[in-house]
């Protein structure tokens, strides 16, 4: 196994210092101790990192923490609009076009497909033929399902067909399809994939991440305790600011409830953080605190200044294939009570016995599980932590995750 050479195709890839998405230097960085050889194949900017490489030309590298990346150059873009399509596009043609020249750079064994949009497969499959490599396609969205089902379009839209025809390119030709999302399997097999192809592996955490990690800015602290001064019952949210995460709800529940001794702190930011402050000043708005975003390293700290950690997110007719949100694994590693609103399968509170599971979007129950998690003695919301944090351990470590991923390679 020591001698394997992994490639990574992820045109959003990062690292903890770039910022977004964390999963394949995660993964890059446990398979390094195993002498494995990988590099992750990025695009130069993603609008999901705060830092972003200045390079000269494509396939430059740059090491980032102990992790190898090779980048395509891809021009700037604002949010989600046109621009990160035509990035997306151009980074999906270069390396389709550059197929021998990486096949032949970098001799993989293994190739990693993780995809953010199902036309990279082609590229994928190009440079695995010239490479004899083993294909491995990961999916962390369902394309084109998503767009039908959240975004309304047609199944007979000309972007919907093309990632049809390609996400059936990938499910008959890759080697192996791992999925983030535990539910996926029968629509994958009912688009052509053979059944024994289907691996669900999940997300997890960087054990590193949670070992002595440093303590808050004194200006937070700050906050916290004078919040504990006045014996308030902190429910806490950490993540960005949208209402795909059910902010509104969290807000309506604590000023339905109209109990002095709760406060709500928000943590991060996002494009509608302004219309939430907004709400928050309906009614107790002193019981509402909004912070600005942290450095991940600070999350540790942060959460275990909580009394219980809020994860939630609309309904979705797509959820029906499972969630694989980050913030739940760090939220269980955090040791404390989980308020939980997501309705999906795979419901690790209930499964763990780490919290409340509320119904979404329901402010009723919501307020009902803020009672009940507020009523238990210290000692029994630590027990709950406790249980996830366990969970966590024994099966959502990315050290876990990438003997999985062994398995396969």
């Amino acid at each position: 196994m020591s001698d394997k050479k992994v490639l990574i195709i992820n045109f959003y890839a990062g690292s903890p210092s770039y910022g977004m998405v964390f999963r394949h230097h995660y993964l890059a960085k446990e398979w390094a101790k195993r002498g494995i050889d990988t590099t992750i194949l990025a695009s130069s900017f993603s609008h999901l990192r705060k830092v972003n490489v200045e390079i000269d030309h494509d396939l430059q590298e740059t090491e980032v923490e102990g992790v190898r990346f090779s980048w395509i150059k891809e021009n700037s873009y604002v949010g989600n609009g046109l621009g990160r399509f035509r990035a997306m596009m151009d980074y999906s043609w270069k390396i389709r076009r550059m197929a021998r020249e990486i096949a032949e750079k970098y001799r993989p064994d293994v190739i990693l497909a993780s995809c953010t949009n199902p036309i990279d497969t082609y590229a994928a499959q190009k440079i695995a033929r010239f490479s004899g490599a083993k294909l491995i396609h990961e999916v962390r969205d369902l394309w084109p399902l998503t767009l039908e089902l959240m975004y309304g379009f047609s199944k007979f839209h000309p972007l919907c067909v093309a990632m049809q025809a390609a996400e059936n390119s990938f499910l008959k030709h890759s080697d192996y399809v791992v999925s983030v999302l535990p539910n996926a399997r029968d629509y994958m097999v009912s688009h052509g994939m053979a059944p024994e192809k289907f691996r669900f592996i999940p997300n997890g955490i960087s054990e590193d991440e949670w070992k002595d990690t440093p303590d808050v800015p004194e200006d937070i602290a700050g906050v916290f305790r004078d919040l504990k001064d006045q014996g308030k019952f902190i429910i806490g949210f950490m993540g960005s600011h949208t209402d795909s995460y059910s902010l509104s709800y969290l807000i309506d529940a604590v000023q339905k409830l109209g109990d002095p001794g709760i406060a709500a702190v928000f943590v991060g930011g996002g494009r509608e953080k302004a219309r939430f402050i907004e709400l928050s000043k309906r009614s107790m708005a002193e019981n509402f605190i909004f912070l600005d975003p942290v450095e991940k390293k600070y999350i540790p700290s942060i959460a275990a200044r909580m009394d219980a950690l809020y994860v939630a997110g609309k309904r979705q007719n797509i959820f029906k294939y499972g969630v694989a949100m980050n913030k739940m694994f760090d939220s269980m590693m955090a040791g404390r009570p989980i308020l939980y609103a997501i309705d999906a399968p795979n419901n690790y509170i209930v499964e763990y016995d780490c919290g409340i599971s509320c119904e979404p979007e329901n402010t009723e129950a919501l307020m009902d599980g803020i009672r009940k998690l507020r009523g238990m003695t210290e000692s029994e919301r630590d027990r709950l932590g406790q249980n996830g944090r366990r969970a966590v351990q024994e099966h959502f470590t990315y050290r876990t995750i990438a003997e999985q991923f062994l398995e396969l390679f």
